[in-house]
This record gives structure tokens, sequence and C-alpha cells, in this order.
């Protein structure tokens, strides 16, 4: 699936600076916006829908 595939994209970034975690955000049915945020302690991977 494309949502793991970027997930696992952006695990290797945050490695670089440990400095946050990743966001996905459900923007509507089998859409999402995923991104580094330093609002998610890094290591950890938070899920919000809207």
């Amino acid at each position: 699936m494309l949502l793991d595939l970027v997930v696992e994209e952006l695990r290797h970034l945050a490695r670089q600076d440990r400095s946050c975690g990743i966001l996905v955000t459900r923007t509507a049915p089998g859409r999402f916006c995923v991104e580094l945020s330093d609002q998610v302690p890094y290591g950890l991977t938070w899920e919000t829908g809207t």
C-alpha cells in the first residue's frame, strides 16, 4: 500500500535528527496527509481524522 511506503520513508528521515514523529491525517475516505511533526514524539506515529 502506498501509505505504508510513505510512512516508512518518513521513518528514515525522522531517524536523521530524532526530533519529530510522524502524523497521519485522514482527509477523506482513502486519502491521507502524512508529515513529520514536532508535535509527535520521535519514534511514534499518530493518526488523526477529519
